[in-house]
């Protein structure tokens, strides 16, 4: 049995492109495993700018740890999506970022704004392919009153789980992010949705961009624009086929990348902007699996930064 606070750990001091001061955090009292979740994100702000036209954007990013604490070697990333990080119009074309910041919440119930970039977008790490929808950046806050967790990479779901058929479609899942027009005035309020699996595609298939296959997922489950980089959970605890799991066991799936909609004619299309559509949201959502994420973080330039030998 593994419950999910054990995975979590407290991020008290790092260094941006650089490795984490191996600290573990002080006893706490154990949380609920949905208010751990809800640490685990924060909000995206970013000042774009289409044409003349300034045009304000925000979506969800969560913190993810690869390395050991106890071995002195724990890099914490910042996770989102390319169209959340290169703030895409509603046409999937990137806009001009002229400032990126974040949101947190702190540990006395106010919140604060670090900004990543006040001139220029922050220097997020994306994949090579243009199909993956995700972006990374390695970042730390040089602070101790932060309410902010991260998900440790042995959180992750692994191949075998999905091939033996532990994940599969029809199995609950659950999500944490920013709820667009109602953030919160003290501190950030990110929301906790549920649904399930609707599909484990063994195939790529064609919904980020005309004519690029890509690897998603699909769930019945609820998301709006603010949504876009929110961490999915599964639990494995409980009856599971033939074996029984005693408490919880919560896994990352993958991270929501956007929603089909449905015009009058029922006809589908993919929403991935950083704004919502007057479109009717069909529940059905696409997310990047988890593969996807740990090859970005196992991806070249992140393990030249890794190993000290990018400045």
């Amino acid at each position: 049995m593994r419950k999910l606070i054990v995975g979590f750990m407290l991020a008290i001091c790092s260094t941006a492109f650089g490795q984490d001061t191996p600290k573990p955090p002080p006893p706490q009292p154990q949380k609920p495993i949905m208010a751990q979740l809800k640490e685990t994100v924060i909000v995206i702000k970013l000042e774009c700018q289409d044409g003349p036209t300034p045009y304000p954007a925000s979506g969800t990013g969560f913190f993810v740890q690869i390395g050991d604490w106890k071995q002195g070697t724990a890099f914490t990333y910042l996770v989102t999506n390319r169209h959340v990080a290169e703030c895409w119009d509603h046409r999937q074309r990137p806009m001009e970022v002229k400032s990126v910041s974040i949101r947190i919440n702190l540990l006395d119930g106010s919140s604060t704004t670090v900004a990543l970039n006040e001139r220029g977008n922050a220097p997020w790490v994306l994949p090579s392919s243009e199909s993956v929808d995700l972006a990374v950046l390695p970042l730390g806050l040089k602070t101790d009153k932060a309410e902010w967790l991260t998900i440790p990479t042995s959180l992750f779901a692994t191949d075998d789980m999905f091939s033996s058929g532990r994940i599969h479609e029809g199995q609950r899942i659950v999500f944490t992010g920013f709820f667009p027009k109602i953030e919160g005035v003290k501190k950030a309020q990110p929301i906790v949705r549920e649904g399930i699996i609707s599909s484990l595609a063994d195939e790529p298939l064609i919904l980020l961009k005309k004519d690029v296959a890509a690897k998603f997922y699909l769930g019945d489950v609820h998301v709006l624009a603010g949504n876009s980089g929110s961490p999915v959970m599964v639990n494995l605890g409980g009856i599971q086929g033939s074996s029984l799991t005693l408490g919880e066991d919560y896994r990352l799936i993958g991270v929501v990348s956007g929603y089909l909609t449905e015009d009058e004619n029922m006809s589908l299309k993919l929403e991935t902007t950083v704004e919502a559509t007057a479109s009717a949201n069909s529940g059905i959502t696409t997310i990047v699996p988890v593969a996807d994420l740990m090859a970005l973080l196992n991806d070249e330039r992140l393990l030249k930064q890794r190993a000290g030998k990018v400045p």
